[in-house]
């Protein structure tokens, strides 16, 4: 759900306030009126509403009007997660970086949430190795608040421990609560190779990669 949307869910509601608004102060002035001239029906708006308890009738819409647009209103202001995003230097897909480099080495992925209302988000990094996901690891779950931001910024560092070989790593950004959503996976390749020389000082490393000992 992108901002577009979720303005327009808002127009029922504003819709249904108004209407409450103008409705209440009138068939609260027919109720009155009513009750001084000694009659029972009450006509707002063509609805003609007859009990001789009016002020039992002024009480029901009054409760139904709060019923309704109380839990509304809670829940616009309840956090909602409309898109999340995982990149390596801006860039998504299934391989995105090939790294030929001594190891360990470190690649860095860089995530977007972005939420609606106030509250907090749950959310974890899913890691794996090898084309059919051999070896998957879970992050412990984090956290990030929201209270009138739209966007959280949210980092994974995968280390790559092995001293020599060509590995294939995927990621995925997931949002475990409220709800569940998740990115689609991030690939990128790493070479590990010991007679590969490490960048020289003051060399930048390939997009959003850390040299060893960086």
């Amino acid at each position: 759900m992108d901002v577009v949307s979720a303005s327009l869910w808002y127009l029922p509601l504003a819709a249904f306030v108004l209407i409450f608004l103008v409705f209440t102060p009138v068939l609260v002035w027919q109720i009155t009126k009513r009750v001084t001239e000694g009659t029972t029906e009450v006509d707002a708006f063509g609805l003609k509403i007859k009990t001789p308890y009016a002020s039992l009738a002024m009480s029901l819409v009054g409760i139904g009007g709060m019923v309704y647009v109380i839990p509304m209103i809670s829940a616009e202001q309840k956090v909602r997660v409309t898109d999340v995003a995982l990149a390596v230097d801006g860039r998504t897909g299934p391989n995105v970086l090939t790294w030929h480099t001594p190891c360990p080495a470190t690649v860095t992925l860089s995530g977007t949430i972005t939420a609606l209302g106030e509250g907090t988000v749950t959310y974890r990094f899913i890691r794996s190795i090898g084309t059919q996901g051999d070896q998957v690891t879970r992050t412990p779950a984090a956290t990030v608040d929201f209270g009138g931001r739209k966007t959280a910024t949210v980092t994974d560092k995968v280390v790559v421990p092995f001293p020599k070989g060509t590995y294939y790593y995927t990621d995925v950004l997931k949002i475990t609560d409220p709800g569940a959503r998740e990115t689609d996976p991030v690939g990128f390749t790493v070479w590990c190779d010991p007679t590969t020389k490490p960048a020289p000082q003051g060399m930048p490393p390939p997009p959003e990669v850390t040299p060893p000992g960086g």
